[in-house]
Parts: C-alpha cells; structure tokens; sequence
C-alpha cells in the first residue's frame, strides 16, 4: 500500500473513531451510491423545478457526494450544499463533484455555521438520520440512537426548510417524523411507486420497536408561516 493511501486510511478511521463517539452523530455508516432513490429524486424534482430562481437543495450527510451529483441531474438549475462530519469524505466529495463537472455545489462540514445561514427549497436526509445497523435486531433504541436525538436534527433540518412550499425529505429513519411535534407545520406527502420509508427497523418516541414497521412518509412540504 502507498503512503498516501495509508494516510487516506488512517484518515477514515479516524473519522470513524470520533463519529462513533459523538452524543449527537446519526448514521456512522458512510456508504452510498449514485441516484439511489429514483422515486423520491423525481418526485421532489417535479416541485423544486417549477420554483422561482435557483432552487437551493441540502443534502444532509452527502457522504463522498453521489446525492448532490445525482440532484444536478434532476435540478439542473439548483444550488446543492451537502453537509456531513467526517473529514475524508467531504474531500472525497469535493473531488467527486469536480471530476463530474457540477458547478454550484459546495460542501461543509456539520460543525460549520455558514451551510445553516439560508433556508432551502429541499432538504434531504436520506438513510442519515438512524443507526444501521445497530438497531436491526434490537427491542429498544435509546442506548444506541435515541428519540431526542432523531428530534432535535428533524426540527434543526425543518427550520432550514423555505416556508409556503419547500420540502423536508427523511428516509430511512430510525423515527417517524409525524411522531415530532415539529411535523405540524409540514404536510406529508404520498410518494408514487414508494409505499415505505426504508427499511431500517422503526420505534416509538420512548425508543421501544414499532409493532407494525410500516410507514409510507418520506417527503413532507412546509405550510406557510402563520
């Protein structure tokens, strides 16, 4: 192995190490892939396309960039942030995105204030806000990615979501976004051709194991300020 790729590596694990050890990080997995989910990008592009100006989308835990080179081809217009906290993968993303030629991305860290600074036509979470797979064969959640935490990210990510008609889009969650008193100011939408909201196992606010693990919300559109 090169030098170099021994420091890439000893990089990942280091970023590895203190995401594990985070109060407050979601999924500590990093993998990914290009246009994951085909059904919700499109549905999402259909709004976000017919908006005003330059749709600004977030990608909530980007990972090494696949999303926001994915949500280029269906918001050609669009301006992407991605966000995630581990070092190693946002250089991988950055290197990505200039690789494919998509302008008008930038990428942050979670730590960095500027990326919360304006609201956005769409924020996705997608396979983010949960720990898989820790939690697949588990009766309760709270010593491994707890309710609060899930919460507190679902109202900060709402808040950075343009009232009248801008959307949160959670998939693959740990909780039900309608379970969050947050979720009263979004409406949630039904998704053609997605039935459920992933497949991670899904629990109550008081971190016990859903009985019935079905949930067909993925996408929520934000109601205007009252």
């Amino acid at each position: 192995m090169s030098g170099s790729a021994v420091r890439t590596a000893l990089s990942q694990f280091r970023d590895r190490f203190r995401v594990g050890l985070h109060p407050s990080i979601h999924q500590t997995q990093s993998d990914t892939d290009v246009d994951r989910y085909p059904e919700i990008f499109e549905f999402v592009a259909a709004f976000a396309n017919e908006m005003e100006g330059r749709p600004r989308l977030l990608s909530f835990g980007c990972s090494t960039g696949e999303e926001c080179i994915t949500l280029r081809r269906y918001v050609p217009r669009s301006t992407i942030v991605g966000v995630d906290v581990r070092r190693s993968v946002l250089r991988t993303a950055r290197e990505r995105a200039e690789a494919s030629h998509v302008n008008d991305v930038s990428f942050f860290r979670e730590s960095d204030q500027r990326w919360q600074q304006q609201p956005y036509d769409v924020v996705f979470a997608m396979s983010v806000l949960c720990r898989w797979p820790a939690t697949k064969d588990v009766r309760t959640s709270d010593r491994i990615y707890s309710f609060r935490t899930f919460d507190r990210a679902a109202r900060r990510l709402a808040h950075l979501v343009k009232p009248g008609g801008g959307c949160l889009v959670i998939y693959n969650a740990n909780y039900r976004f309608t379970d969050t008193d947050t979720s009263a100011a979004f409406t949630p939408l039904e998704v053609p051709g997605v039935s459920e909201s992933g497949f991670v196992t899904k629990f109550s606010t008081n971190g016990v194991v859903l009985e019935n693990q079905s949930y067909p919300y993925s996408v929520f559109q934000r109601g205007a300020e009252r």
